[in-house]
């Protein structure tokens, strides 16, 4: 088993990630986007950015309610997924005009990747420095202390082209995951690390960059439980 977790991302989101998370699709997508209309103030002429796009799925649900999306993700095996309007770029430093964005997605746990938490902050920088004065943004992340309670350490799926198994763990402040991937093309192994941030360190963060968040929730619907999702605007 690799153990090496600097660059596990480099490896996770290939093609095969769409089998592995078939569950995270274009209807999950636009429930989620219909929910954003619900807690933010849309305008149609805003320009929204979706960061760590992956596939489009989302870019598609805002393309679909009349709104003018863009998208960037490190993963170019799952942009070659989509033809909505997108590039490639690092989370940690995008290709963006200071104060040209309306709003800013960053969906599906997608922060907390690398080692040193001085690189998973600068998504952080970014959002500030790419967002107008009042700008909106959205993150979904893992609620930690939810995961704490309920993960679960081990599951074995079978998938529709291959055998799916994950093993779960803490390790101090971060969950690490070991995905073996059974396929025809043979067997698959990597190890996913995320940190895991609590909301006052994520306020804190985001009040050292003139951010400021205003509601969280603990999903996209009502009884719904274990995310941790942050609405905030740019001061």
């Amino acid at each position: 088993m690799a153990t090496n977790l600097d660059k596990w991302y480099e490896k996770a989101f290939d093609k095969d990630y769409l089998i592995r998370y078939s569950h995270r699709n274009e209807k999950q997508a636009l429930s989620e986007i219909k929910w954003i209309e619900e807690n933010i103030p849309l305008q149609k002429s805003w320009v929204i950015l979706d960061a760590c796009c992956g596939q489009g799925r989302h870019l598609r649900s805002w393309e679909e309610r009349d709104y003018f999306p863009i998208g960037f993700d490190l993963s170019a095996d799952l942009l070659a997924q989509t033809s909505s309007p997108v590039f490639r770029a690092d989370q940690r430093y995008w290709p963006v005009k200071d104060r040209c964005i309306d709003l800013i997605t960053v969906m599906f746990t997608s922060i907390g990747y690398f080692v040193d938490d001085t690189d998973n902050v600068l998504i952080f920088d970014e959002i500030s420095r790419c967002l107008r004065p009042e700008g909106y943004f959205v993150i979904d992340t893992i609620d930690p202390h939810y995961l704490k309670k309920n993960i679960v350490p081990c599951t074995d799926k079978t998938l529709p082209t291959g055998r799916l198994v994950e093993n779960r763990r803490f390790v101090d402040k971060r969950v690490v995951k070991e995905v073996n991937w059974h396929s025809k093309a043979g067997v698959k192994e990597y190890q996913e690390s995320l940190r895991l941030f609590e909301l006052e360190e994520y306020e804190k963060i985001c009040e050292e960059r003139n951010l400021k968040i205003e509601k969280t929730f603990t999903g996209f619907s009502d009884n719904a439980q274990g995310r941790l999702i942050l609405i905030g605007r740019k001061k």
